[in-house]
């Protein structure tokens, strides 16, 4: 159950108040079996019941129709949940390297504070459009992926990340038809304690999560005839290096490099049908997005995770 409520504060000043009330009941069961699960054989239950209130705040100041700054702060809350069964006798090497002898059965619920202040402005008659934003997120006990090298995967909560970030958007309209979208983005996130089990210390940024993005397009439309309308969209994504651990220093941590991808659309548009060709990943790049070795699977291993390669299409759609 959620409400707002937005309260004016003057003629430029407009203050906007909500939040979620949550009662939430999850129950599972997993059967577990198999020549490698022993001892870890059964039916494993898991029931969690959580209620709370998530509040909104949201201060923000209208100069003119065309340029705004805002404050504001929002919580958030996910549930947490049940772990398969990790089986004891296969996983007990990487499961001891953690010092651990067995994986946990479950991990918590986590919850975040996001703080956020920015700024969304319009200039020379609306042809430019330039917004940014900074943001502090606090998140308590987030889930994390645990990846053993038996080649079974564990949530588990880690004390806390503090996320500092901002972005940047600009937007401009040069000629009827033409559209440039442009935008970059910085993330700074660490842990706040120490986490053991995947030997992450304070201070360590976050796994797989670029410190700089940057993205942009061109979308171009032309009348064509009375009718007919022509189209062509290209877009560009690029992230910036990655780790796979929090702790780089592991061994087993793996650096991704950048990359980057660029798709593209071109067709035709009536009243009630379109027809285009999409290339998605157009330069048929090969970032990776993950990699890992499991020493302790029954043939050592190295598994690499790409994004999707060039990928050529056509879409015919109809409204009826």
């Amino acid at each position: 159950m959620s409400a707002e409520a937005v309260i004016p504060v003057g003629d430029h000043l407009k203050a906007t108040v909500g939040g979620r009330y949550f009662d939430a009941k999850q129950s599972s069961s997993v059967r577990f079996g198999g020549i490698f699960a022993d001892p870890n054989v059964g039916t494993f239950p898991f029931k969690n019941h959580e209620n709370g209130f998530n509040p909104k705040f949201n201060l923000s100041y209208q100069f003119d129709r065309d340029h705004m700054i805002y404050a504001q702060a929002a919580k958030g809350f996910r549930l947490g949940g049940t772990n398969e069964p990790v089986p004891a006798t296969s996983c007990a090497a990487d499961l001891a390297a953690r010092g651990l002898a067995k994986a946990p059965d479950s991990y918590k619920s986590d919850s975040l504070w996001n703080y956020e202040v920015g700024a969304k402005t319009s200039w020379l008659d609306r042809a430019l459009t330039v917004n940014v934003s900074a943001y502090h997120i606090d998140w308590k006990n987030p889930r994390v992926t645990a990846q053993l090298g038996c080649g079974f995967n564990v949530f588990v909560n880690a004390g806390g990340l503090k996320i500092d970030g901002g972005e940047f958007e600009t937007v401009i309209r040069p000629v009827q038809g033409l559209t440039l979208r442009g935008g970059l983005g910085y993330t700074n996130s660490r842990l706040t304690d120490n986490l053991t089990f995947v030997s992450g210390r304070k201070g360590d940024h976050a796994p797989f999560v670029p410190k700089w993005t940057v993205s942009g397009s061109v979308d171009y439309t032309h009348q064509l005839s009375s009718s007919l309308q022509g189209f062509l969209f290209l877009s560009y994504q690029g992230n910036d290096v990655r780790n796979t651990r929090f702790n780089p220093t592991l061994a087993a941590n793996k650096v991704l490099p950048a990359y980057s991808v660029l798709n593209t659309r071109v067709g035709v548009s009536a009243d009630r049908w379109s027809l285009e060709l999409f290339i998605e990943n157009l330069a048929n790049s090969r970032g990776l997005t993950n990699k890992n070795y499991y020493p302790y699977s029954l043939t050592a291993m190295t598994q690499m995770e790409v994004v999707t390669p060039r990928t050529i299409g056509v879409d015919l759609s109809v409204k009826f």
